[in-house]
């Protein structure tokens, strides 16, 4: 490992901790305000966004990992779960911004009609069954493929697929 490696590394780790603590201050300044819309609706994309600087603490783990020759099962399991929680919370914390914006722009356009809390969270709580169930399928398929085996292919497949 050059120094270059080590630096991005330490680097990261101090960004992830960075976002950590500033998504914490921010859900516990909205957590007592969830049953209104707009504080739900921060409250919820920090709470993503926490679960994504949480999923992004693994990757220099599985790194060192690989990099160790360390148990192919270990490694396999963290990326797995490293994959479902990145595109569980990347996904829905634009969704929550989106929802936002929406819910942002009815406010300005129709300020005497009321968006209803019960429906933003019924419509978060579908997108987040979709995904879930659809992150889960494609865990199933790549566990089914042998990538169990060979966790470098699979952390590579993985990476590959979050990409746009």
């Amino acid at each position: 490992w050059g120094v270059p490696e080590c630096l991005i590394m330490v680097l990261n780790l101090a960004l992830i901790l960075q976002s950590i603590t500033s998504n914490g201050i921010v859900l516990r300044f909205y957590r007592a305000q969830r049953s209104r819309l707009i504080p739900l609706l921060y409250f919820s994309i920090s709470g993503w966004d926490t679960a994504l600087s949480v999923s992004t603490l693994l990757h220099p783990i599985i790194i060192i990992l690989l990099k160790v020759r360390s148990s192919a099962l270990l490694v396999s399991v963290l990326t797995l779960v490293n994959y479902l929680t990145a595109g569980l919370s990347v996904r829905m914390s634009v969704f929550g911004g989106m929802v936002l914006a929406v819910t942002r722009s009815i406010n300005i356009l129709h300020p005497f009609r009321v968006v209803e809390v019960g429906r933003v969270r019924g419509a978060m709580h579908t997108y987040l069954v979709l995904w879930t169930v659809l992150i889960v399928y494609d865990v199933v398929w790549i566990s089914n493929e042998e990538y169990l085996s060979r966790p470098r292919a699979m952390y590579k497949h993985l990476i590959l697929k979050l990409l746009p």
